[in-house]
């Protein structure tokens, strides 16, 4: 008989979800690249949204990715 894992990894559909984009960059700067993306909300419950996002990271990656209005946008879009 098997032995059986006593802390199981969750499987099927979970109450949330995450998104990674990925970039590809040429050298070996790829840790520059890395971000999180962290949504900003407003209210409780039911009527929780999302009213920005912010953008966290080691470098200036993240100031650049802020910057941009239209992936801001798109990204509350995902996050609500």
């Amino acid at each position: 008989m098997p032995k059986q894992d006593p802390v199981p990894l969750p499987y099927g559909s979970l109450q949330y979800y995450q998104a990674h984009y990925i970039l590809k960059s040429a050298g070996n700067e790829n840790g520059r690249f890395l971000a999180r993306c962290e949504p900003v909300t407003k209210g409780r419950f039911g009527g929780k949204r999302v009213v920005a996002v912010k953008w966290t990271s080691a470098g200036e990656f993240a100031e650049t990715l802020q910057a941009d209005a239209k992936l801001t946008e798109m990204m509350k879009q995902v996050d609500s």
